[in-house]
């Protein structure tokens, strides 16, 4: 199958059938390859599966609500404290660290008692 500038190709349930895509779609797609993660509106979970990508810190998301929270903003891959700054300051999540590979994020109102 052949496609075009200005296409994209989704495989696997989609059946690899071409379609349109936007240039500001576009724009946001290929931002990681400038060292940039654009968001509009992901849910926080889906955005830190996302970074999760460009960075060997894992996250643990453990308030459901703060998973639902919606996302947009531009941001830097693999800046894990820019990205621990910005939900404290804006999202009321705080984190713990576990060692230097995993972050444990949570509702600045819930305590954390224990993790597995």
């Amino acid at each position: 199958m052949m496609i075009k500038a200005g296409e994209q190709i989704l495989l696997g349930q989609h059946n690899g059938k071409a379609e349109r895509i936007e240039p500001e779609e576009l724009e946001v797609k290929l931002s990681w390859r400038e060292g940039n993660l654009v968001f509009r509106g992901e849910s926080l979970e889906t955005a830190i599966r996302e970074i999760e990508r460009y960075t060997t810190v894992e996250f643990v998301i453990l308030d459901e609500e703060l998973k639902l929270i919606r996302v947009a903003g531009l941001f830097k891959a693999g800046d894990v404290e820019g990205l621990l700054t910005t939900l404290k300051e804006n999202f009321n999540a705080s984190y713990q660290r576990i060692g230097d590979e995993k972050v444990l994020l949570h509702s600045a109102d819930h305590e954390i008692t224990s993790y597995k």
